[in-house]
C-alpha cells in the first residue's frame, strides 16, 4: 500500500499521481479524483481532502511500524495558528509541514 503524490515547486499535488490507497483510505482518495491540490492553501477543501486521505494512510503506516506523529503533530499545530490569528512560525500557510507528513507517509513520494 502506497499513498504517493509528487509535488512540484509550486507546492501542488497533482492528485492523478496518487498511488492506490488502502481500503479504509479509498473514500478519501476518491474525493480528490483528477484535482490537483495547492499544499499552501491551509483551510481550502481539496487541502483538508488530501489532510484526511495522509491521515488515513498514516494510521496504516503505524500499523506497518513506521510513525508520522511528528508530522502529523506539526500540522495540525500549524493549522490551528493559521485559523486563529493568520500565521504561523511567520508564514500564512502550512504546506511545509504537509510537505512533510506527505513525505513521511511515503518517503519516495518527493523524490
Amino acid at each position: 500500500m502506497e499513498c504517493l503524490a509528487v509535488p512540484s515547486p509550486s507546492m501542488n499535488v497533482d492528485c492523478a499521481r496518487l498511488s492506490p490507497p488502502a481500503p479504509e483510505c479509498a473514500k478519501h482518495a476518491r474525493a480528490l479524483a483528477g484535482k490537483t491540490v495547492d499544499l499552501t492553501a491551509t483551510g481550502a477543501k481539496d487541502n483538508a481532502s488530501l489532510l484526511k486521505l495522509l491521515t488515513c494512510c498514516a494510521k496504516v503506516k503505524a500499523r506497518e511500524g513506521v510513525a508520522c506523529t511528528n508530522e502529523l503533530a506539526a500540522y495540525n499545530k500549524c493549522h490551528s495558528a493559521v485559523m486563529s490569528t493568520g500565521s504561523y512560525e511567520g508564514g500564512s500557510h502550512c504546506g511545509r509541514q504537509l510537505s512533510a507528513l506527505l513525505r513521511c507517509v511515503d518517503p519516495a513520494a518527493l523524490e
